[in-house]
Parts: C-alpha cells; sequence; structure tokens
C-alpha cells in the first residue's frame, strides 16, 4: 500500500508541476514535510502524545492576491499512546491515513521579492479534512484492541490553520484538526458482547509542517 501511495504522490507531483509551468499566474504546487502530535477521545489517555510523519503535496490555487485554496495529498501518521504519568503499561495505537485537507486561506502582510514577486507572509485558513485509513497497528493493552479491524475507513474533519512564509517559496505551517465522526462507535455494533463497555472514538491532532512552494 505504501508503494501505491508513493507513487500516486509522484504521479500527482509531476502533474502539478505541468500545471504550473503552464499556467504560473493561477495555480502553484509544492511539497510538505511535518509533524502531527494526536490523541483519540474514548482511550482513556489525554494529551497530543501520539507523534507521528505528515508528509506529501500541495496543490494551490490563487482566487486573487490575498484568498487561495490549497489541496494537499498527504500520507498522515495519527492515533494515540499514554503517557509514563498515566500508566505503566504502554497503550498506543497509530493509524495510517492518506489524507486530502482542502482549506481556504486569507494573507496579510504584503512583501516583495528582488524580482518583484509579491506574496503575502500571514496566512490563516479553515478547511475540511477527508482521510482514508489503510492500516491500524495497535500494542497488546491498547483499549479497543478488539475493535480495531471495526475502525471507520473514512474520518471527515474541520481544521484551521496558520502559515508563515519565511520567504517567497519556504515557509511553516500549524494546523488544528479535529475529525467530525466517530472512528469507531460501539453502538453501530450492538450485537458484538465485547463492543458493550467500549466508549466512542475520536480523533483530534495537531500539526507543524514545513512547505516549499513554486
Amino acid at each position: 500500500m505504501k508503494k501505491k501511495i508513493v507513487l500516486l504522490l509522484f504521479v500527482a507531483f509531476c502533474s502539478l508541476k505541468t500545471l504550473n509551468a503552464q499556467t504560473s499566474t493561477r495555480f502553484g504546487g509544492g511539497f510538505i514535510l511535518g509533524l502531527n502530535a494526536s490523541q483519540l477521545d474514548g482511550d482513556f489517555s489525554v494529551g497530543y502524545n501520539k507523534k507521528g510523519i505528515s508528509a506529501g503535496l500541495r496543490g494551490i490555487t490563487y482566487l486573487n492576491d490575498r484568498w487561495k485554496i490549497t489541496t494537499d495529498l498527504l500520507y498522515s501518521q495519527r492515533g494515540a499512546v499514554t503517557s509514563q504519568a498515566e500508566t505503566s503499561k504502554e497503550r498506543n495505537c497509530q493509524l495510517d491515513y492518506l489524507e486530502v485537507p482542502v482549506i481556504i486561506n486569507f494573507g496579510d502582510w504584503e512583501k516583495e521579492t528582488s524580482s518583484g514577486k509579491k506574496y503575502e507572509k500571514v496566512n490563516f485558513g479553515a478547511g475540511l479534512v477527508y482521510s482514508r485509513l489503510f492500516k491500524t497497528t495497535a500494542n497488546e493493552n491498547f483499549t479497543h484492541l478488539a475493535a480495531v479491524d471495526y475502525f471507520s475507513k473514512n474520518d471527515f474533519a474541520y481544521t484551521l490553520s496558520a502559515s508563515l512564509y519565511v520567504n517567497y517559496f519556504w515557509g511553516f505551517e500549524f494546523r488544528y484538526t479535529s475529525s467530525i465522526n466517530n472512528i469507531f462507535d460501539a453502538a453501530d455494533y450492538s450485537i458484538t458482547p465485547a463492543f458493550a463497555t467500549l466508549l466512542p472514538l475520536r480523533g483530534y491532532f495537531l500539526t507543524l509542517q514545513s512547505f516549499i512552494v513554486f
């Protein structure tokens, strides 16, 4: 599955590069590398303790000088892990997603490069995220171990973002993302006794990314 994701990202990158070369004033693209800090509501642990990779490609549609839409295609590692202060037995769950955030951004603090290219140094955004779960890994102490095969493959979320451009090509972005639907809900499987005491699970995560655009 990971090989397919790498191939998909490569094809998308080539397509974005070609599109940008043909219509450079309206469209752009780039790539992203960052870190997720995530948690699951319902697994009896607290804090954004689960660290994971957030990496992939970005497509940009410039609506005008200040407004733009970014659409990312990301490999995103999320889940939950207990801190040492919570329990002596670590509960760990990793969820690997193919993630597609679509965010509308408003920019301010206009800057200009020596070659005359203008950009907005600070951007704020809000949008929706669709994620497709393709791999789940959990240790024997995870509260919902018996139910991992029943986790929803589709995750819908909203996201809020703030980004800072260091220069025209390079910058950093911080995002808060919260799932709208439950990853798992025992009420959907009421005939399964093993699930009777399990709480619904819903994901939240913070992301810090570095991006390069062209």
